[in-house]
């Protein structure tokens, strides 16, 4: 028909127009009813004009509708309470107007307290408050979380907030930055009540600046700091007499402020408290110009009180980087003063040295003249330490002494040395036998006699320095060598680490790193500079011990190579000079303090075995080098000693991370099984096994006949050795102490019993310790005194949160700049230094004695 849609696309666009979304009578549909015309293209052509004209009405009426039914903000009173009623799914607005109080302090501002008793999770109380340049929401009640790590999570909520008003920096020429709107909101009709006060919350430097306040729960607060007062590094310190957990966040820029648990305090620098918190900030992160300082304090515990907290607030500005380079270099000169003085001695002593021992050597070969040959065949040990340059001179030189070797006891040991003596004779006067050739037959022979001259009751030095000097100085050098190599694999990832820590901590939470906040000196790229920077005296004294050992080694072979073949066999007296595990110590040191002050660059206990490892290792070395003094032949592979050394390390770990009673119980087994492996060697020198379980038990401690200890003095070492350890695993077990810490007190522990038991058997057996080793022992224990001092002053804790660790943060106590730690590492890089030099020397007294008259024990 002629009025009705002749084609498919007419349908369509009829149907569009019906089916479209506006209003029926934006779409006309009641115009196509009223006219009867069914003519679509007359309809879409008047729709442009008549849907204008119709929206226009309609927005004129919502918008006259809505002005006539909405009220006008309400105003709000200063230090007056308004109480108050929400409509459901409505705002209720009130406006504050601070021109109206005369208020032209700029250090105040406007703090808002909410209450509402009625509001529920379920329908809580919304509020926001809006000023010139931005708009901040939040909502009652107000809901908390336990920011205790590791502890049990609870949630509380709270019926009543205080939110503190941001003064609008940016705003137009006249306009107020403290005036603001709020609008309240709420599923269902809630009461509430409102009230506005005014607070001072700028701070200043020092004590004239200092701020004290109160914040609870539910009541927080922010201050503010003008950073351009100042062109130094500040301190921000916080402290209070309650032990309440807070939160401190300090904030460089502008507002808005996240002053509420519930934003977590998601912009910058935070810590949490309980009586101390100190927050450094370097001068390059303040160049915004302006800092806020915000407080909150969390639910004491999960029954939700209200935790009020008192605060004291003050801000100090820190030493700039230019007052910094005379505590640097005091410390640097006290310990290059070490070289200076030793250097004078070496330089004075070294012209004598040589002199003097060739003097004594020709008066002790005058003292004995009728017994010349036979002393000289018996003491010379020609199989240790001769070195000529011709072949006959090294094949005399690893030549076994029959007379020495034959103290053994009975005839099958007797008749084996002979064999053992001549088959050697027989190899060294082969004139084309080489000296690496006879070394090795001299090694294998040497095993043969272990069973033979290690078991005697009456054992010497020279009953066990039978191997050739250059084995076992290859041996003792690769120590020195396996630790550098492992120092270096070592360094590469705990760099990297540490470096991650230092950005995380500078992104925002402070309480990654257990620093003395007190006395925190930044510098560049370290938050601590101060504690990285005392750890110096491990590197110079490890480097000038290094150079000591080198002088006595170079000195030693110099001499050597001016003596004549009699003076030389003079020469083998006294105890084997050995310096490879002495080069290892040296190195030790220099790695203490270079992964002293990387575990420093961020403390924690998951990184505290940086600081310990080379402790163990040092400990370990000193265990090792008094061994190794009367017992050149026994002494431990640096395969198998630094196996253990990462056993130990292993453990370490395990117990930072696993400390468990299953991780004790495994602690007390591995004891148990290392203390039955070192009696048996310590007992036997190595002489034992499990293969006649008979003959094994009978030496174990008595002689079938005479019932009584067959070695004495090692009984007495070797039980307590044990008494010490089981004692030490056993309180470790009950108490569970922090386990790096235990197990370093124990190896020094068993370093100090060693010590002390070598030096009463010197003692016991005539050998008295030289002026040189004394005057060592008196300035090791006068460094070691204060050293512990200082370092039961402990300003950190990392076996506590990272609040209560703050508790204990001092303030420095040298020259502004080191705190007790820090003393501590230079005093005990100084006791160290010179424990390692009597070690050194202790045996000097016996540099002219027979190797047959110095009792091994």
């Amino acid at each position: 028909k002629p009025h009705a849609c002749p084609t498919i696309q007419r349908v369509d666009r009829c149907a569009a127009t019906r089916h479209t979304t506006l209003p029926p009578f934006v779409r006309l549909d009641w115009l196509t009813g009223l006219t009867g015309f069914k003519n679509c293209e007359w309809i879409n052509k008047m729709r442009p004009w008549v849907s204008a004209v119709a929206c226009a009405v309609l927005v004129v009426a919502v918008s006259a509708a809505a002005s006539a039914s909405a009220d006008p903000p309400m105003e709000l009173p200063l230090d007056r309470t308004v109480q108050g009623q929400s409509v459901a799914n409505q705002y209720v607005e009130y406006f504050f107007d601070a021109s109206k109080h005369n208020i032209s302090d700029t250090s105040l501002i406007s703090q808002v307290s909410v209450q509402s008793l009625s509001a529920s999770v379920e329908s809580p109380l919304m509020f926001s408050i809006r000023q010139w340049d931005h708009i901040e929401s939040s909502a009652l009640p107000m809901v908390m979380r336990n920011p205790v790590v590791g502890s049990t999570p609870y949630e509380c909520t709270f019926h009543n907030a205080s939110w503190s008003i941001c003064p609008a920096q940016d705003r137009p020429a006249g306009t107020d930055g403290l005036s603001f709107y709020l609008a309240l909101t709420s599923l269902r009709s809630e009461a509430f009540s409102l009230r506005v006060q005014f607070r001072d919350f700028q701070v200043g430097l020092g004590d004239a600046g200092r701020a004290e306040f109160e914040i609870s729960s539910s009541m927080t607060t922010y201050f503010f700091f003008d950073v351009r007062e100042t062109s130094h590094s500040l301190m921000v310190e916080l402290t209070s007499p309650q032990d309440s957990i807070a939160t401190v966040s300090v904030l460089v820029g502008a507002c808005p402020i996240y002053d509420t648990k519930s934003h977590a305090f998601v912009d910058g620098a935070q810590q949490t408290m309980t009586r101390l918190a100190g927050l450094t900030l370097r001068r390059d992160d303040l160049k915004v110009g302006r800092m806020y300082i915000a407080a909150v304090v969390s639910p004491g515990d999960a029954t939700c009180p209200n935790t009020r907290k008192q605060i004291a607030l003050s801000v100090r500005q820190l030493p700039g980087s230019e007052d910094y380079a005379l505590p640097i270099l005091v410390f640097l000169l006290m310990f290059l003063a070490f070289y200076v003085a030793v250097a004078v001695v070496l330089f004075a002593c070294r012209a004598r040295l040589g002199r003097d021992m060739r003097v004594e050597l020709v008066q002790q070969q005058q003292q004995q003249p009728g017994e010349g040959a036979s002393l000289l065949a018996a003491t010379a040990s020609p199989s240790y330490g001769a070195s000529s340059s011709s072949s006959s001179s090294a094949a005399a030189a690893v030549t076994l002494s029959p007379v020495a070797a034959a103290g053994g006891g009975d005839s099958g040991g007797r008749s084996r040395v002979a064999s053992t003596s001549s088959n050697a004779s027989h190899a060294s006067s082969d004139p084309g036998a080489s000296f690496e050739a006879v070394e090795e037959q001299v090694l294998r022979e040497t095993a043969l006699l272990k069973e033979t001259v290690r078991l005697k009751e009456d054992l010497h030095v020279a009953d066990l320095a039978r191997k050739p000097f250059s084995a076992v100085k290859k041996k003792l050098d690769r120590y020195w060598t396996t630790l550098l190599t492992v120092a270096t694999f070592y360094f590469l990832p705990v760099i990297q680490l540490v470096i991650n820590y230092q950005e995380i901590f500078r992104l925002g939470s402070l309480d990654v790193c257990y620093y003395n906040f007190r006395c925190s000196r930044p510098l560049g790229i370290f938050a601590n500079f101060n504690n990285l920077y005392s750890n110096i005296g491990y590197i110079l004294l490890g480097g000038l011990f290094i150079a000591i050992v080198r002088f006595r080694d170079q000195h030693y072979q110099r001499f050597r190579r001016n003596l004549s073949d009699h003076e030389r066999s003079l020469v083998e007296c006294g105890l084997p000079r050995h310096f490879g595990l002495f080069y290892a110590i040296g190195v030790a040191l220099i790695c203490e303090g270079i992964f002293s002050a990387c575990y420093h660059v961020c403390p924690t206990s998951s990184n505290f075995q940086f600081d310990t490892s080379y402790m163990y290792i040092i400990a370990g070395l000193l265990i090792l080098t008094i061994y190794q003094k009367r017992h050149p032949d026994v002494n431990s592979h640096p395969d198998r000693a630094f196996m253990c050394f990462a056993g130990l390390i292993f453990l370490n770990v395990l117990g930072v991370y696993h400390p468990t009673d299953t991780f004790w119980a495994f602690v007390v087994l591995i004891f148990l099984i290392v203390l039955a492996l070192s009696s048996a060697q310590v007992y036997y020198l190595g002489q034992w096994n499990f293969h006649s379980p008979l003959s094994f038990m009978q030496s174990l401690c008595f002689k079938w006949r005479r019932r009584r200890p067959r070695f004495l003095a090692r009984l007495v070492f070797t039980v307590m050795m044990n008494v010490l350890n089981m004692t030490a695993v056993t309180l470790g077990a009950i108490f569970k102490p922090e386990f790096p810490t235990f197990l370093l007190y124990t190896l020094i522990a068993n370093l100090m019993l060693y010590f002390v038991f070598y030096l009463c058997m010197k003692l016991k057996n005539g050998e008295r310790l030289s002026k040189q080793s004394f005057a060592l022992s008196v300035a090791a224990a006068v460094c070691w005194g204060p050293a512990f001092y200082f370092y039961t002053r402990g300003v950190t804790n990392s076996l506590k949160s990272p609040a209560e660790s703050r508790v204990g943060n001092q303030e420095c106590i040298f020259m502004d700049f080191y705190d007790a730690h820090d003393i501590w590492h230079a005093c005990s890089a100084m006791g160290l230094f010179f424990s390692c030099l009597v070690i050194l020397t202790i045996d000097d007294g016996l540099a002219l004695t027979p190797r047959d008259a110095i009792k091994v024990f």
